[in-house]
């Protein structure tokens, strides 16, 4: 075998483990699970609801008071104590009174947490909120829909003081519960089942099932099974949508048989009773940002040329997709200069890929920007813990009595985000998902189980087409 022989073989055995690598499921690192990072929580400066205000920020003391890092398995929030305090100089230009609507946007729940419940905002409540020189003001813990991260001009607008003007989904919209089913004419048929539903049907249809596309005459949601239900929302015209069956997930033999409505679901109620069907008011939300959140998010799951197919991608609406606020009032007299304080919850995200894990707190710097003026930024982190990358790209850090200190004359580009560990020298524990201390030997699984014969097969295919070649010459 020559050396372009030998090339092959070797090309072939280094893909085949390439694609081993990539393709093996996550091994668990010890006795831990195979999840090496649970997301946590952005927290936020105080920004101004109404538009043109002539308030200034003189200046910004940002304090995090971080005394215990989140146990991933065991977290509780009426145990937990990590904050932050947001301390402005606000200043009035203006020749005139401002009467301004603050809010603090400080994130969701953090994935090592349970769904928020009453107790949670209890403690939220009674641990943090704002002052006014000083004195506690009444503040509203309002909620928002957030499904990605946060953007002012998107998520600012979402919170209303009544119910959403929205043009399709208002409260007195009928809304059905329908379920059909077909009758199998083989015990082990597949039945693969399309949903069409026709453009200008003026009725919209949420359903899971396994897929959809937008087709030319509308958008079209696929099931898989012999029974299917949907929600319709509109009024129901039996012309605006059209089943059709299929052996196969191609949808290239269709199955002539009729879907039949069946059973007592097919009942008729309310847009917002539908809406409130699956509210708790223990858990502290109010009325108004459920009834809105809840219609964000069907429209944020809206497909189709008139978005009229809701496919919920196996995504249930609850709790956790709810980003929290603190809303205040604030006067400002002409000419006057006054402090208010925000304090609010840390929940940072732990990437347990590092021993000891390593938690990561990202405070929004953006929002600052609703201000007519930002003056200077002190940031201060009070904790034991080791502050990694002293050096950031927004602010550099120097070690200051009960933790680090950083300060700068102007607003910072991008967001503040830093990393805390209890020991300087964290050590990468996982490579791709996998455990360093596992992944030798899962090299050499691959190799002796995948590779090996991969390259014998490979090297025996190409000589025996070369002996091949020499007979056909010969």
């Amino acid at each position: 075998m020559n050396k372009r022989t030998v090339q092959k073989p070797v090309t072939v055995a280094a893909a085949a483990l390439l694609i081993c690598l990539i393709l093996l499921p996550g091994l668990p690192s010890g006795a831990n699970s195979a999840q090496t990072e649970w997301r946590g929580t952005t927290a936020s400066g105080v920004l101004v609801t109404d538009e043109n205000c002539p308030v200034e920020v003189k200046n910004e003391q940002l304090t995090f008071h971080i005394e215990e890092l989140p146990g991933r398995f065991d977290f509780k929030i009426e145990d937990y104590r990590a904050y932050v305090t947001a301390d402005y100089t606000f200043y009035n230009p203006a020749d005139y009174t401002v009467t301004a609507t603050l809010a603090f946007p400080f994130g969701r729940m953090p994935e090592y947490s349970n769904i928020m419940n009453e107790n949670d905002q209890a403690v939220n409540r009674a641990r943090y909120g704002a002052t006014i020189d000083g004195k506690p003001v009444e503040t509203a813990v309002r909620h928002t829909l957030s499904l990605s991260a946060y953007d002012n001009s998107a998520d600012i607008p979402k919170l209303k003081n009544g119910y959403t003007d929205d043009p399709f989904f208002r409260p007195e919209l009928p809304v059905r519960h329908l379920c059909f089913s077909v009758e199998r004419q083989e015990k082990d048929e597949q039945i693969y089942a399309v949903l069409e539903i026709r453009q200008g049907s003026g009725m919209k249809i949420a359903s899971g099932g396994y897929g959809f596309v937008e087709v030319g005459s509308g958008t079209e949601l696929w099931f898989k099974g012999d029974e299917y239900s949907f929600w319709a929302f509109g009024d129901l015209k039996e012309e605006g949508y059209e089943w059709r069956l299929y052996k196969d997930a191609d949808h290239k033999e269709k199955i002539e048989r009729a879907v039949i409505a069946y059973g007592e679901k097919t009942e008729q109620t309310t847009y917002e009773e539908f809406v409130f069907s699956s509210y708790r008011e223990e858990n502290g939300i109010g009325r108004v940002d459920w009834y809105n959140a809840f219609t964000d998010f069907l429209n944020e799951n809206s497909y189709g040329q008139d978005k009229n197919a809701i496919y919920m991608h196996g995504q249930a609406f609850d709790e956790a997709l709810l980003m929290s606020w603190f809303v205040y009032e604030m006067s400002v007299g002409p000419g006057q200069t006054l402090r208010s304080a925000v304090t609010a919850p840390l929940y940072p995200s732990i990437d347990a890929g590092y021993e000891p894990p390593v938690c990561i707190y990202e405070y929004l710097l953006s929002p600052a920007a609703t201000w007519a003026a930002f003056g200077n930024l002190s940031v201060k982190i009070e904790t034991p813990f080791v502050l990694l990358d002293k050096e950031g790209a927004q602010m550099t850090f120097t070690e200051a009595d009960g933790g680090y200190a950083a300060e700068i004359d102007r607003l910072p580009k991008g967001e503040l985000i830093f990393r805390l560990c209890t020991d300087p020298s964290p050590k990468k524990t996982t490579f791709l998902g996998y455990s360093l201390e596992t992944l030798p030997y899962i090299l050499w699984a691959v190799f002796l189980f995948v590779v090996l014969p991969a390259a014998a097969a490979a090297a025996i295919v190409i000589v025996v087409k070369k002996r091949r070649k020499k007979k056909n010459k010969t």
